[in-house]
């Protein structure tokens, strides 16, 4: 996945994985609440990414090509199972703005709230392919924590073109 095509706070480019902590000061310390993600992708970005091979690097803030032609799907992780003292839930959600902020902004993909039993690391949303039209300039992920605040736990998020299949026999 391309790290600009990421959401999540902590987010750096070449270097360490891209993870929004859940008890983390963006997500309220872990209370029960509604949280969009600190980064957008900007889906009428303007001009000419950065070359790929020799000479060029990868990287930059236009995606190659990314989505051209075909849908893109929503990929939302754990990479640190969720724990509570209480029943909590979360969900992931895709959302679209008019807003680089993501503020007022409309939910297109909803993973529907998932118990904290079940958000083990590894464990993948599944939201499917985002929609052919984004009503909004600007696409992230918002998480929804509901129920119990959170004690633990750790998400990514972002765009892809497709998911490898192989993975879950890790979670």
């Amino acid at each position: 996945m391309d790290a600009f095509a990421t959401f999540d706070t902590g987010n750096t480019v070449g270097g360490a994985a891209a993870t929004g902590v859940l008890t983390g000061a963006q997500f309220g310390a872990g209370a029960i609440g509604t949280y969009t993600s600190t980064k957008s992708y900007d889906t009428v970005a303007v001009g000419v990414p950065t070359a790929v091979g020799p000479g060029g690097t990868i990287g930059g803030p236009l995606l190659h090509d990314l989505g051209r032609g075909i849908r893109l799907k929503f990929d939302a992780r754990i990479t640190v199972a969720v724990t509570s003292a209480g029943a909590a839930t979360v969900a992931v959600q895709f959302v679209s703005s008019p807003n680089a902020d993501l503020s007022a902004n409309t939910v297109l993909l909803d993973s529907g709230a998932i118990a904290k039993a079940t958000l083990v690391i590894g464990y993948r949303y599944r939201h499917g392919h985002t929609p052919g039209i984004v009503p909004g300039r600007f696409v992230g992920a918002q998480v929804v924590i509901g129920t119990a605040a959170l004690t633990a736990g750790t998400y990514s998020s972002g765009l892809m073109l497709d998911q490898e299949d192989h993975a879950d026999i890790f979670g």
